[in-house]
């Protein structure tokens, strides 16, 4: 089948899966199609050898929301993905071993080598300057046939040298792709974690499960240790090189290119070891210039490989507006004091629990005091508009190498009064559903297909109330949000895009709230008075006057 074939059919199948799956995977399966054709619509082979890696989180996505209709993620695939990559990294520790040997085999023969190369110049300097003296033809031809061999023991020597420093660097740069391999199979659990936790802001139990942090742990324990394994081979081997120079010798050279990658590769998975256990409230009411006290856990994995558990690093906690991340996140750059005063969130030393083997760090009780808010980008922006983020600062020494590892909090809004949380909600529930692919902070899209916004109602709906909202009561929203008109002219409204702004801000024809507002106070009304008729389905809900009036 050629590319253009697998491209078309690829394509087709993630629409066909969008329309058929429940949110957010359908939003999750769209946002893939999209990235898809716009990378691969020229040069679609190269689709084939791009694949895994594209659909690999949507497909754990897949395993965890189709086993529960009420979307509860399972632990099942985490542990599942913890004993896989522990029994891979069981088989490299053993190919390491086997390197280990043959670096030794190497070390044993540049000794060898270099201990020949000394006896050689004494044998050559006595040889040339006997050949100077009063000696006969055949004995200058003794001399000669000597001073041959040692050349030609010589370069035995060097060929045996060269030999082994070629089969070290292969094996090596297997090992270097074997761990690599793994790394990024954790990374993908780690992906998975962290868009579950921002889901959990929807409060329909998208969350990771409960024990899937100690699974990462466990993970990152093994591809911890090899990664400090493989920078010691590396060093190791490069010594070695270094202390014999072979003319017309490549390894050096591929050596010293592959451990750049492995520095790079090394460096990207120890910033990301840091993951927040327990989140702060993403929406946090400021009175009095105060906030009340509010939990924090952090979490370091695979402490113990690193040597964590002994040298025991400290965090501390900054808080800073969306506007100011991207320089404030810049590696190894102290992050500057913020916008306010977090109490008990400096230089906190964490713990380690030697039965579970974890290292933690726990905020009991933060306050933010002080708080210093910016300046509104445009006179129509709100406060509940504006993305704030804590930036936990963890200083730790790995490999006897001190790192500043900077970990960013989910989006946070910060609110003065009860009023706003309604706004607030609805700013970081487009943030969770609607954000960008591989975004680096808070960038979510500007605008969307109304099929995802109504998705998006319905599974809140079902989600909180244990009663989705059907599709002509979602037809009733699209007709209040898009005008009448708009759904008599047109065929499939379930494309037409509606904005940020429609959604949150704009006000509903002919009144003088929005689409979420309305929705929002329908929904907690349901809630808190209305919640058994409305699941037994005696409240009907979202219908226009005319279709009340002919019920």
């Amino acid at each position: 089948m050629k590319g253009r074939d697998i491209y078309n059919k690829i394509i087709g199948e993630l629409n066909n899966q969008m329309r058929n799956r429940p949110f957010p995977l359908n939003v999750s399966y769209q946002n893939k199609a999209e990235e898809i054709q716009n990378r691969f619509k020229e040069n679609p082979g190269d689709l084939v050898r791009n694949l895994k890696d594209c659909l690999s989180i949507e497909r754990l996505l897949i395993t965890s929301i189709n086993k529960e209709p009420e979307f509860e993620m399972e632990r099942g695939q985490y542990m599942e993905g913890s004993s896989k990559i522990g029994e891979e990294m069981r088989k490299i520790r053993q190919r390491s071993d086997h390197f280990e040997r043959t670096l030794q085999d190497l070390q044993v023969k540049t000794a060898g080598f270099l201990e020949f190369y000394l006896a050689k110049g004494e044998k050559l300097t006595k040889i040339n300057k006997e050949m100077q003296g009063n000696v006969t033809e055949d004995q200058k031809q003794i001399k000669m046939k000597e001073r041959a061999l040692l050349e030609q023991q010589s370069e035995m020597e060097t060929i045996a040298v060269y030999k082994s420093r070629k089969e070290s660097q292969e094996l090596l740069v297997q090992l270097y792709d074997d761990v690599k391999t793994q790394v990024k199979e954790v990374w993908k659990f780690m992906d998975l974690y962290e868009k579950q936790q921002k889901l959990n802001v929807l409060d329909i139990k998208m969350g990771p499960p409960e024990g899937a942090v100690k699974d990462l742990n466990d993970m990152c324990e093994g591809v911890n240790e090899m990664l400090i394994r493989l920078k010691h081979y590396f060093d190791l081997f490069m010594d070695e090189c270094q202390r014999i120079r072979i003319v017309d010798d490549p390894t050096p050279d591929i050596l010293a290119k592959y451990q750049r990658l492995f520095d790079e590769e090394a460096n990207r998975h120890f910033n990301r070891i840091v993951v927040i256990d327990h989140h702060p409230h993403q929406i946090l009411k400021i009175s009095k210039g105060r906030s009340l006290t509010f939990p924090m856990t952090l979490r370091i994995l695979g402490p113990v490989s690193l040597g964590l558990n002994v040298n025991i690093p400290t965090v501390t906690v900054h808080l800073h507006p969306e506007k100011d991340l991207p320089v404030e996140m810049t590696p190894n750059k102290e992050v500057s004091k913020g916008i306010c005063t977090i109490h008990n969130a400096s230089n906190v030393k964490a713990q380690f629990k030697a039965s579970t083997r974890q290292l933690m760090v726990n905020f009991s009780s933060a306050q933010i005091t002080s708080v210093k808010r910016p300046e509104a980008r445009n006179r129509d922006e709100r406060v509940t508009e504006i993305k704030y983020g804590m930036i936990f600062s963890v200083n730790l020494n790995i490999a006897s190498q001190p790192r500043l590892i900077k970990k960013l909090s989910l989006p946070m809004i910060l609110t003065s009064q009860s009023s706003q949380e309604w706004a607030a909600k609805g700013t970081l529930f487009w943030d969770a559903c609607f954000s960008e692919e591989n975004r680096e902070y808070f960038q979510d899209a500007p605008k969307v297909r109304w099929e995802q916004v109504a998705e998006l109602l319905h599974n809140i709906f079902k989600g909180q109330t244990k009663r989705g909202l059907t599709k002509e009561q979602l037809g009733y929203l699209a007709q209040r949000v898009m005008g009448p008109t708009v759904l008599h002219e047109t065929e499939d409204y379930s494309q037409i895009l509606i904005t940020k702004e429609k959604f949150l801000k704009e006000s509903l024809m002919n009144t003088n709230f929005s689409l979420w507002k309305w929705v929002y106070a329908c929904l907690n009304l349901i809630k808190e008075s209305l919640s058994k008729e409305w699941e037994k389905g005696l409240i009907v809900g979202f219908i226009s006057r005319e279709r009340a009036n002919g019920m």
